[in-house]
């Protein structure tokens, strides 16, 4: 499994929100903004963006970020057991 974690060094502590976007420009099913869940934890580096359903995707996709009120930001994929 593939999952995205986000590191943050927040201003204010706003959600931080993800959707994955198909070639044909709207969000995919199951993966808009409104369905993103990344948890805010001021005691761990990295958050790990997470979904209902975690599907292998099989197709080029594009990340569209929502992101206020931060100093810095970096985000990067990695593959955990699972």
């Amino acid at each position: 499994m593939v999952t995205l974690a986000v590191s943050v060094e927040y201003l204010e502590h706003r959600p931080i929100r993800v959707a994955v976007i198909g070639p044909d420009g709207p969000p995919l099913p199951g993966y808009s903004l409104e369905e993103s869940r990344i948890p805010v934890d001021n005691t761990r580096l990295n958050s790990i963006a997470c979904r209902k359903t975690r599907t292998d995707l099989g197709k080029q996709v594009s990340q569209y970020f929502e992101i206020r009120d931060v100093m810095a930001c970096s985000c990067r994929f990695h593959h955990r057991a699972g």
